[in-house]
């Protein structure tokens, strides 16, 4: 009978070190004294989030200011505001004109509106190289460096 406790012994040794090699316990957390018990840890993982970061948006004041930077953007300023974004802007009863260009929405905001000065700082951030617009503004969120000389 001494025997087979000997050799259950051996056994049970055997199979908590190959229990213990499946999850990841090394000799000394096997149990060898004969008894079937095992204490195991599972290991953690930490899955990092897999959200992409926001992306860049440079705001239409950073445009207004930096005319080398909207020229690296290759937008003709001098197209009409009206003729890419819905709604139109009519800045007559303000000041400014009616069917206005992209410059001229850039330049004078109050006469046609946040929206309209923000949709031009989309299509400029969308349009710069440098700059990785997802849709979303995101403030201080700009690459650039202003212009070195105005």
């Amino acid at each position: 009978m001494g025997r087979n406790r000997g050799v259950f012994a051996v056994v049970a040794a055997v199979s908590a070190i190959a229990v213990g090699g499946l999850f990841g316990l090394n000799a000394a957390q096997a149990d060898t004294s004969g008894t079937s018990t095992v204490t195991t840890t599972i290991p953690t993982t930490s899955t990092p989030p897999t959200s992409e970061p926001p992306g860049n948006w440079c705001s239409p004041g950073f445009w207004k200011n930096n005319p080398l930077a909207v020229a690296e953007t290759g937008v003709d300023m001098s197209q009409y505001y009206n003729d890419g974004f819905d709604p139109d802007v009519n800045g007559t009863k303000k000041g400014g004109v009616a069917n206005p260009t992209l410059q001229q929405v850039l330049n004078s905001p109050q006469y046609y509106g946040g929206e309209a000065f923000n949709n031009v700082g989309d299509l400029l951030s969308n349009a710069h190289p440098d700059v990785s617009f997802t849709g979303d503004r995101v403030e201080d969120s700009c690459p650039l460096s202003a212009d070195e000389s105005r």
